[in-house]
This record gives structure tokens, C-alpha cells and sequence, in this order.
């Protein structure tokens, strides 16, 4: 387990889908959106949606869609509303 800065947390895990452009990433407590962002930009400039974890529990989810940003509270699909 390793602080970031940018997510403003201790990071566990991070996994990334680069054929759907999805990642998860298990936190040690709530992250800052726009930091976590950033960071799996930094992976893949098309991520499209980020599932994040507080240990085992979900937590948000930040999706993609028409250009814009958004937070939820359940797994979204790229696809979502």
C-alpha cells in the first residue's frame, strides 16, 4: 500500500482493461476525482470509466460521457444515461 498524492489516499490495487478502456482501483479511503482521473489518463487518454474501491466495498464510479466527466455511486457502463 502507497499514498498518492494526486488521489489524495493510500492505493492498494489498480487494474486496467485497455480493450474497454475501464480501470478499477482499490483505495484506502475516498480519492479526489480529478486526480484519479488523471492519473489513468495518464495510462490510457481513452479511459473511459473508473470503477473505485474503498477495500473490498465499491465506492464511486467516474464515467465518460459525451466529453464530460460524471460521478456515481453504482458500477456504470459507458454506455449509462
Amino acid at each position: 500500500m502507497a499514498y498518492d498524492e494526486r488521489l489524495k489516499t493510500y492505493v492498494h490495487r489498480l487494474t486496467y482493461d485497455f480493450d474497454e478502456h475501464e480501470g478499477t482501483i482499490i483505495l484506502g479511503g475516498p480519492t479526489d476525482m480529478t486526480g484519479c482521473i488523471e492519473l489513468f489518463k495518464a495510462i490510457d487518454p481513452a479511459v473511459s470509466l473508473i470503477d473505485t474501491r474503498i477495500r473490498a466495498d465499491h465506492d464511486t464510479v467516474y464515467y465518460q460521457q459525451d466529453g464530460v466527466w460524471h460521478a456515481g455511486m453504482r458500477r456504470a457502463r459507458k454506455n449509462a444515461e
